[in-house]
């Protein structure tokens, strides 16, 4: 990915969609070293540059049975959170609108997508075993074409209030209309 400033001056991390991803280091315990692991919230104020004609993955975490915030297609443009069953926020995205994506997952329970406030609706059940976090790709072959301006992890379940504090704070920062 490359670091560009967007036609307001905003830097942000530009994910190509062909190539590009970065993925996880961060120092913790020698056995989980670049690690996550489940509670935990994701918050990212970002821009899908083209919505794309099939699911793309925008944000994973794991590999076995990953979370996933990801755009579902132009068909039906919205998120989705994925984690065995589906979480999904019915809103449609627009090519080049910054919104804020924030994905909740309880340790082996319910995960939630949001699409700047609005929770989505379903839930998936999986466990989810500390594992590396991946912008722009599932990790593999699939990439995103998207621009991520700030991305924030918290290691538990945020309270309501405090995820709607942090996502109206995202939404302030980044102009992004609630």
């Amino acid at each position: 990915p490359t670091l560009v400033y967007d036609g307001y001056g905003r830097p942000c991390v530009r994910f190509d969609g062909t190539n590009d991803k970065l993925t996880s280091i961060i120092s913790g315990a020698v056995a989980s070293a670049g690690k996550f692991a489940v509670p935990m919230t994701v918050l990212m104020a970002c821009r899908q540059r083209i919505i794309p004609a099939s699911a793309t993955i925008i944000a994973r975490i794991g590999s076995a049975t990953p979370i996933d915030i990801k755009v579902i297609n132009s068909a039906s443009a919205g998120l989705t959170a994925v984690n065995t069953n589906t979480s999904t926020a019915a809103v449609t995205l627009e090519d080049n609108l910054p919104f804020v994506a924030s994905m909740t997952k309880a340790s082996g329970g319910a995960v939630t997508i949001y699409h700047n406030l609005t929770a989505g609706s379903g839930a998936g059940t999986a466990a989810v075993t500390a594992d590396t976090l991946i912008l722009g790709s599932d990790g593999a072959a699939a990439f995103a074409g998207v621009d991520v301006f700030e991305v924030a992890v918290f290691n538990s379940v945020l309270s309501a209030g405090n995820l709607a504090k942090a996502q109206r704070a995202l939404a302030a920062k980044w102009g992004v209309n609630l």
